[in-house]
């Protein structure tokens, strides 16, 4: 297999049709080599390679044990113009790592009794299932859109929201303008025949509307989640912005290349946090995003022991590496973890449960590669490798750097 080295346009069309699904995408087949995949080091010897010889502005790790105790490790700059130095308290935009939050508050809507994982997608949105006429939405049940297998295209998969992304950033999208991109097409428009899963971000936007449509105190689907999930966890370093975000408070920068070398990076920090809704507008830390790993996967604590089973009840998503997804969280096998990960334009994050060690590892950085791939799953992989050295984690496809 060929590797070509895209310009810009191309780049975009292949990184805003993947980014959001916090899943490896590597191509494996082009020669490279990954810095900080093959030898065994400390946390903080980790960062700082990833910072100095990977050009990553700034990596924030942290790791919660199953005593509580918690250690992190932070190196970089929030802002490489002003070189403001990163801290444990940086904000970054999680991406995908939303639909964790978004699935298991409609999971506790399951459980008190509002609608059911069996109920139909034309049941529970009848005005929004006559949009998506084309995708047999009387077929299409609420879990189908928790685990990726309505089969449900995918908006960010679509040229007008992509050129929209590249030409005006700050554009302000709606829900409804979202799933109007999808609406054209059907299923067999970007599946193949034998195909049975397939991430779409329409899915969560769906269920961010269903979430509002069947909430009783008529709130927002981000109100209820703050109200229901990150408040009585004590994430008070994780935003919905959407729903609230103040003004004092703003992320870190997020960097992006648009080639396969790793420089020069170009600031997207500006890009509209409505252009995937309910499906990746969070952002948090990874200190608050191990407390809420840990907790999600502890029954009883954010969910019932039964729902909790469900939830984490796997499909095989297709995806070489070991991949599985549940009701809103991905199981790495390969890794032994369970949890989500997160591709959003000029950020990469992590959060995973190590249910061995009953454990939680979060990381993040502010800097994504156009050239196909994500980094995070190899950035995981040489963290458990350092906390674990004895488990003998594989090695998984990383950082490409070009030979020729």
């Amino acid at each position: 297999m060929a590797c070509l080295r895209p310009d810009k346009r191309s780049a975009v069309k292949w990184f805003l049709r993947f980014f959001t699904a916090g899943l490896v995408l590597a191509l494996a087949a082009c020669s490279g080599e990954d810095l900080g995949d093959y030898k065994q080091q400390t946390l903080d010897e980790i960062a700082v390679e990833r910072t100095r010889s990977l050009n990553v502005p700034s990596v924030s790790i942290a790791v919660r044990n199953s005593d509580g105790q918690l250690q992190t490790v932070v190196q970089g700059v929030e802002n490489l113009q002003t070189g403001t130095l990163a801290s444990v308290d940086s904000l970054y935009r999680v991406g995908s790592l939303t639909k964790s939050f978004v699935a298991t508050k409609v999971l506790q809507m399951v459980e008190d009794g509002l609608f059911s994982l069996g109920d139909s997608l034309d049941e529970l949105l009848p005005e929004e299932a006559a949009v998506l006429i084309n995708y047999r939405p009387m077929e299409v049940q609420l879990f189908n859109l928790l685990d990726h297998t309505s089969l449900i295209c995918s908006f960010t998969e679509m040229p007008e929201w992509s050129g929209k992304f590249t030409s005006d950033p700050t554009y302000r999208w709606s829900p409804d303008e979202l799933l109007a991109l999808v609406a054209p097409h059907d299923i067999e428009s970007c599946n193949e025949e034998d195909q049975t899963w397939h991430y779409s971000n329409t899915n969560y936007v769906l269920l961010g509307k269903i979430i509002e449509r069947y909430d009783p105190f008529n709130r927002s689907y981000g109100q209820a989640i703050a109200e229901d999930i990150l408040a009585p966890l004590g994430l008070d370093q994780t935003f919905i912005p959407s729903y609230h975000f103040p003004d004092e408070l703003r992320s870190i920068r997020g960097y992006i290349n648009w080639d396969f070398k790793l420089a020069p990076l170009e600031d997207v920090t500006a890009i509209d946090w409505s252009f995937t809704w309910s499906s990746g507008e969070f952002l948090s830390t990874p200190t608050d995003l191990t407390t809420w790993v840990k907790s999600l996967m502890t029954p009883g604590v954010v969910l019932e022991a039964e729902t909790l089973a469900q939830m984490t009840d796997t499909v095989d998503t297709g995806i070489e590496g070991g991949y599985r997804y549940g009701l809103g969280v991905m199981e790495i096998t390969t890794m032994e973890s369970i949890g989500n990960a997160g591709g959003h334009p000029g950020f990469d994050c992590t959060a995973q449960y190590l249910r061995e060690f009953d454990q939680a590892v979060a990381s993040c950085e502010n800097r994504t590669l156009a050239n196909h791939q994500k980094t995070d799953t190899a950035f995981f992989g040489s963290i458990l490798r350092s906390l674990h050295p004895e488990k003998n984690y594989p090695i998984m496809p990383g950082t490409f750097l070009p030979t020729d």
